[in-house]
């Protein structure tokens, strides 16, 4: 129930992307894991700092024809997970989806998303 959660306010500033709420479980919490996409290894490092969270490896790879693999590299099962990507480009969307997917697959009790939509400025 969501009498077991509170938020957790945190403002982060990794290299000029702030990130000013995040939504994220309380202190019933015994084991976290933070998994980062390429986009937001750095920013997934420090959130996992600020929550006493480990940081879950993932083997991610591109192949030739266009096929992605993505693969973690912790235990993940019973845990509750946090999936940090930027949504920009577009590529980062369907890493991020994979993520989450080999999250559940791998037995997550509870998996959030978070993601950024950090966009380079228009040249007019």
């Amino acid at each position: 129930s969501d009498d077991f959660f509170h938020n957790i306010v945190l403002i982060l500033d990794i290299n000029g992307l702030r990130i000013e709420k995040v939504v994220l479980w309380g202190c019933d919490l015994q084991v976290m894991f933070v998994i980062a996409g390429e986009g937001h290894g750095k920013l997934g490092r420090s959130l996992a700092k600020e929550l006493g969270a480990e940081v879950c490896g993932v083997i991610n790879r591109r192949f030739a024809d266009g096929e992605r693999y993505v693969r973690l590299l912790e235990d993940v099962r019973g845990s509750r997970v946090i999936v940090v990507q930027n949504t920009f480009p577009d590529d980062n969307v369907v890493e991020m989806l994979l993520l989450l997917d080999a999250a559940r697959e791998a037995g997550a009790k509870e998996i959030r998303a978070e993601s950024s939509t950090k966009r380079p400025a228009k040249s007019t």
